[in-house]
């Protein structure tokens, strides 16, 4: 693969996460990940298309990559396929 696409609200998150994990801020990276959390949580459902812009995937890889910087890999396959049959259904380009 040579290019990733994501939205940027989600990448500008996930570069204050690993900002605040090379300086050992943890309520701060923490923060950092919640707010990926919420912008796909924004981004499923009836908003998917408006919101997220067709790039939830590489969203959730990204909050993904965060837990399991954390050591919290706890149940992402699950939402993962839900995610995927979401995505799915939204037209594509």
């Amino acid at each position: 693969m040579d290019k990733v696409v994501i939205d940027c609200v989600p990448f500008l998150y996930y570069l204050q996460y690993l900002v605040y994990r090379h300086k050992g801020n943890l309520s701060k990276r923490l923060h950092a990940m919640f707010n990926i959390a919420d912008f796909l949580n924004l981004g499923l459902g009836k908003q998917l298309c408006e919101k997220a812009k067709g790039h939830v995937d590489t969203a959730f890889h990204v909050l993904a990559h965060c837990r399991e910087l954390e050591n919290r890999p706890d149940n992402f396959n699950k939402k993962k396929i839900m995610i995927k049959q979401l995505l799915c259904l939204q037209s594509t380009n």
